[in-house]
């Protein structure tokens, strides 16, 4: 195509190498064009022919598993698969069981991570159970103590409500009990002077004589 727009002819030999180019270029780069990260391991049949990719995925840290043969260095390699990597029936073999373990791994990851998810729903269901359980026994216990403290305040009122009855119980008492007079109490008399109550009461008291004789006669 030139630069104006116009279209050019391509030649038969000029067609049939873009068109190889293109078919390498899809056969090596398509794998990667939806790849959002680094794979979690790579499978090469003759690390020798692919010493570039083994060298490129050590360096990234990616896993080399390899169908290693007599002409191959294992040192490069992280899982090794001893084999034929010349024969076509020997790496449709291997290459076969490698799938199947693969797939059956998957099958197995994919059961382990629903496993895993319905044991946590459990751990978080039975987690929430427990926490409700808690706060249904915190509110009980709460409860019980406001009862309590409801109890004890009523004992203490009714104890200070006794206590106040008796006071003035015991008040009304000293109130209503009538308060002794004072009586005089009389000067003792005067032996062998008779002019005391005598002469008051005009009586005549013995003396040591015989009877005093009183101011009337």
């Amino acid at each position: 195509m030139e630069r104006d727009g116009s279209i050019r002819k391509l030649s038969k030999k000029r067609a049939a190498s873009l068109m190889r180019e293109k078919r390498k270029i899809f056969r090596n780069l398509n794998g990667i064009r939806n790849m959002n990260g680094l794979p979690s391991a790579m499978i090469v049949v003759d690390p020798r022919k692919e010493k570039t990719a083994v060298k490129e995925a050590r360096k990234v840290g990616i896993p080399v598993v390899a169908i290693l043969d007599t002409d191959c260095d294992p040192d490069l390699i992280d899982i090794r698969v001893p084999g034929n990597d010349d024969a076509l029936r020997s790496i449709q073999v291997l290459l076969g069981v490698l799938t199947e373990a693969i797939k059956n791994g998957r099958q197995a990851h994919s059961q382990f991570l629903a496993e895993e998810e319905k044991r946590r729903a459990e751990d978080d269901a039975r987690a929430e159970a427990d926490k409700k359980k808690r706060l249904e026994q915190q509110k009980q216990q709460a409860a019980e103590r406001a009862e309590l403290e409801k109890v004890i305040k009523k004992a203490r009122e009714e104890r200070a409500r006794r206590l106040a009855d008796e006071e003035a119980v015991k008040a009304r008492e000293a109130d209503a009990k009538p308060e002794q007079s004072e009586t005089p109490v009389p000067a003792p008399a005067t032996p062998g002077n008779g002019s005391g109550d005598a002469a008051l009461t005009g009586e005549t008291k013995p003396g040591p004589l015989g009877p005093e004789p009183t101011a009337d006669s």
